[in-house]
């Protein structure tokens, strides 16, 4: 009879062979690390002061080989980052290897900047600490929003999360503005858009100062009975407060309609759309879908 411990089965056998592949990795690793730190000893402390080529050239190509760090191409980088990210602005203040810093100011053109540090240990490939700062005054609607993400990007050293954040909040916030700005190209001459009393037709340099900071898009009209029809537009941004938070901005659309006497202000009727707008929006798209609400029950 053979018992259990007379042999090792196939989970223990498969165990101690991804030990093993584990170790000789941990192995290879301090081994590169060591080569690496060997390499640069040689081309900053050289007893004659003498700048070795080649050793900057094998140094360089362990670290790009093996290295978890951010690669030392920095140009190449960027034009990554433009490619991608196209409302972003990367300007680099300051890249220290030698120092395990990086020093840049992050722009989303006309909406807000940042100031990042980021300090690395070079030795154990690991961020130690992000700094996010954000430049000058902002005026966002939702930058108290933009302030807890900075926050908790912060505490979680996750500068990944907080750029793709951002650009997700800023590509979805340029979309609000062109949309109300659409939106105002279109109907003002028939209705009243947030009080704007400016009737001549908008540039989008115009639009985007109108609505920049305007979450609701607020369209009025007087009735020849004296009533006033009012639809107020809604598409506020988001981001999931919760683990289960990626990064991707998320958009609040509503839509309201309310009838109430001029002389008074009474009102009469509120009702509200926002289910008549989400299947809309399924269907037709997002401006299509505001543009049938309005010919519906505005005109």
């Amino acid at each position: 009879m053979v018992h259990s411990d007379d042999y090792i089965s196939d989970d223990d056998e498969e165990f101690e062979e991804l030990r093993l592949k584990r170790r000789k990795l941990e192995d290879l690793k301090a081994e590169l690390l060591e080569s690496i730190d060997k390499q640069t000893i040689t081309i900053t402390k050289q007893d004659d002061g003498a700048f070795n080529l080649d050793d900057y050239l094998s140094a360089c190509k362990l670290i790009n080989q093996h290295s978890t760090l951010p690669s030392l191409n920095t140009d190449k980088r960027l034009n990554i980052i433009r490619m991608f990210y196209p409302l972003m602005k990367v300007t680099l203040l300051q890249n220290d290897i030698t120092k395990s810093m990086i020093h840049y100011k992050l722009e989303f053109q006309n909406l807000i900047s940042f100031e990042i540090k980021i300090h690395f240990n070079k030795r154990l490939e690991t961020l130690q600490s992000l700094n996010i700062n954000i430049l000058g005054t902002c005026l966002l609607y939702e930058i108290s929003m933009i302030e807890k993400l900075c926050n908790s990007c912060i505490l979680s050293k996750d500068i990944s999360l907080f750029t793709y954040s951002m650009n997700s909040y800023c590509d979805l916030l340029k979309k609000r503005i062109n949309t109300w700005g659409d939106i105002y190209d279109e109907y003002h001459s028939e209705f009243s858009i947030n009080d704007i009393k400016d009737e001549r037709d908008s540039t989008k340099l115009q639009n985007f100062i109108k609505f920049k900071n305007r979450p609701f898009l607020k369209l009025s009209t007087v009735n020849d009975n004296d009533t006033i029809t009012i639809m107020t537009l809604g598409w506020e941004l988001e981001f999931v407060d919760d683990e289960s938070f990626i990064g991707d901005c998320t958009s609040k659309i509503t839509c309201s309609y309310l009838l109430k006497r001029g002389k008074d202000n009474h009102i009469i009727k509120i009702v509200d759309l926002n289910d008549t707008l989400n299947e809309l929006i399924k269907t037709n798209g997002m401006n299509r879908a505001f543009i049938q609400l309005i010919e519906s029950v505005m005109f």
